[in-house]
């Protein structure tokens, strides 16, 4: 989900649903972590990411709050 936010800003309904209520890990859930971690510290790297903003399920912020 934080991939998908910082990437584009916010995640679509239909795809948030998937994401925070189905099975995202499959049979191989150590594979399925390493590629979602490597996809959100790609996303995070990327120049300027930390400077935008994102909307997120419970409201917008900056993206390089902490």
């Amino acid at each position: 989900m934080f991939a998908v936010c910082v990437e584009e800003g916010s995640v679509p309904d239909d795809l948030l649903g998937q994401l925070m209520g189905g099975d995202n890990l499959g049979d191989d859930y150590i594979k399925s972590w390493e590629t979602a971690s490597s996809r959100a510290l790609a996303a995070f790297e990327v120049p300027g990411a930390l400077d935008k903003t994102v909307k997120l399920p419970f409201g917008e912020m900056p993206q390089g709050w902490r």
